[in-house]
């Protein structure tokens, strides 16, 4: 089996075929399996095509869907039925990702949605019932571990951390039998901070998301500080630790216009093979923007 691993979609479904279709990613292949390890909506504006394209696949066996935080972001707003400022154009896009699902033509922003907001919720709680029957928390094969930010981690007293960003504990070897609370919080730490720690298993290699592929290029190879995450010379490829603990291929797709996609051939080799969309990442927007 070959595998194709994408992370942070939030509804780019252009950039995400035209990358997929760069590796040679085949839906039609038995043999080429897709991972998305979370964030399939919100920032972009096709969520409805997004999702049309990776329901089916999921359905009969050929993707398997890491559920992210975003994910989360969408459950808590269908049943709320009404937007807070987390929620809007300038944060999450959380709003027009209801409205593009909501609506027949798939591309209807809140600004010129027809129907109340609250119908519209009400019109995406089939699409909020197929993530919650067939997303994971995580998935595990070979030496890999697929996440959307990191695995759940202990706290001091040995109990589960609750953690967003910087509170970060220890280690938790039981983190495969952690609950589905323990892995929502999980989706929104600092993955950056959590390898950082060393909070993760010998010999496996965890598949990340959740946090721009900058930051880890420049923390632990040029070794400057998050001021320089956006800059021009930000490189948003894909993020391989030396010492394979860590792959992270969040490409920050609002940002650069790009996708990674970790291609794996062998599941229980260290992370060799060639990834997708690196060249041309770096400062790809911020040249147009400044």
């Amino acid at each position: 089996m070959k595998y194709f691993v994408v992370s942070d979609i939030h509804s780019f479904y252009n950039e995400l075929i035209r990358a997929l279709s760069d590796t040679g990613y085949d839906p039609a292949n038995p043999e080429h399996k897709l991972i998305i390890c979370g964030d399939l909506f919100d920032r972009g504006p096709n969520s409805f095509a997004t999702f049309k394209f990776i329901a089916p696949l999921v359905n009969s066996g050929k993707a398997i869907f890491v559920r992210g935080n975003h994910e989360d972001l969408l459950e808590d707003l269908v049943y709320r039925g009404y937007p807070h400022d987390i929620d809007g154009h300038d944060c999450n896009c959380t709003t027009d990702t209801i409205c593009q699902l909501a609506t027949a033509d798939g591309t209807t922003c809140i600004d010129t949605l027809s129907m109340a907001f609250g119908d519209a919720c009400e019109a995406v709680k089939p699409v909020l019932k197929w993530i919650n029957e067939h997303s994971v928390p995580y998935v595990e094969i070979g030496r890999y571990i697929f996440v959307h930010c990191w695995i759940p981690t202990i706290n001091c007293d040995g109990l589960p951390a609750y953690y967003t960003h910087d509170r970060v504990y220890k280690f938790n070897p039981n983190w495969r039998k952690a609950d589905m609370h323990d892995w929502k919080d999980a989706t929104w730490g600092n993955p950056c901070n959590m390898y950082g720690k060393g909070l993760y298993e010998s010999n496996k290699t965890i598949v990340c998301g959740h946090w721009h592929a900058s930051a880890f290029h420049n923390r632990f190879e040029k070794h400057i500080g998050p001021e320089n995450d956006f800059d021009a010379e930000a490189d948003f490829s894909t993020f391989r630790s030396d010492d394979n603990a860590v792959v992270a291929i969040d490409a920050c797709t609002a940002w650069t216009g790009k996708v990674n996609v970790l291609v794996i051939n062998d599941t229980d080799k260290v992370p060799t093979d060639p990834v997708n969309m690196s060249e041309g990442t770096k400062g790809a927007i911020y040249a147009r923007l400044h």
